[in-house]
């Protein structure tokens, strides 16, 4: 039987955008166990995977998409069997654990959001711990910087590889919500900021933001790092590939037409790699 894992935030697994999804604002209980039936995930089930698990997560950060898929990769007995694929996000999201409650948080800037196993227990005090995320977006606000963070995301993708490797899973692909989140998107960006910094200048849309202001040492070590990844497992940007099939002008989220078109390019990855 062929398998397949899939991680990632709201771009994987299905925006919102149909009230026979979520209800309303306050059903949590439909919302954490979101999984649209249209997304290029599902979609992939039946014709190409007689078995599709989709752990993607509206809000999520990188930290809970490795969490939860090492965790996956370390329970499950046939993992050399599968074939995973990895959509990373924002990598200003992160998540942290409150043990008290033992629930984990994800959190941007001051929007927190429960992991999905967190929002299914009942004796969790939201209120509480809400004000408490508040204490650490501020924290995070006043230490943050993109050389922590896109360190950060490159070394724990690394670590992740190694993992993968040492429990013999070999078919892995990853993309991304944005440009700003690809691996490959980041190492060319990081390549050319290194050694062709004109060429970096003229470029408009890449002047903006990272890796536009590290220091030159800082670069070097990203894209040393970087160059220590599998490369060849990724694929473009998910709106990249769905541009103009977005939810609205005001939300990005591919739409459920979106969703079939990325469908369709990643069938396209996975037969170019012999993964189906």
């Amino acid at each position: 039987m062929s398998k397949l894992y899939v991680n990632g935030c709201s771009f994987t697994q299905g925006h919102y955008d149909t009230e026979t999804i979520r209800p309303s604002e306050t059903d949590w209980k439909t919302w954490y166990k979101l999984d649209a039936p249209w997304s290029w995930a599902r979609l992939l089930e039946g014709k190409h995977f007689d078995t599709v698990i989709n752990e993607a997560y509206c809000g999520c950060s990188n930290d809970r998409i490795f969490r939860r898929t090492i965790e996956f990769i370390t329970k499950t007995p046939d993992i050399q069997e599968w074939t995973i694929i990895l959509q990373f996000t924002n990598v200003f999201r992160y998540e942290w654990h409150y043990e008290e409650s033992d629930v984990w948080i994800n959190q941007l800037m001051h929007r927190s959001v429960f992991d999905d196993r967190s929002f299914a227990r009942q004796n969790v005090d939201r209120d509480y711990i809400r004000r408490v995320s508040d204490d650490v977006a501020r924290l995070q606000g006043i230490i943050q910087s993109a050389h922590k963070v896109y360190l950060d995301f490159y070394l724990k993708l690394l670590a992740f590889e190694k993992l993968a490797q040492s429990y013999g899973v070999n078919k892995i692909l990853y993309t991304s919500l944005s440009n700003a989140n690809n691996p490959r998107y980041l190492d060319w960006a990081l390549d050319l900021l290194i050694n062709k910094p004109i060429d970096f200048a003229q470029k408009k849309f890449l002047t903006s933001d990272y890796p536009q202001g590290l220091k030159t040492e800082d670069a070097k070590l990203h894209h040393t790092i970087l160059n220590k990844l599998e490369m060849s497992r990724c694929t473009s940007a998910m709106s990249e590939i769905t541009k103009g099939c977005e939810e609205s002008a005001e939300d990005s989220h591919p739409n459920q037409e979106g969703h079939r078109i990325f469908n369709r390019y990643i069938i396209t990855e996975l037969k170019a790699r012999d993964y189906i």
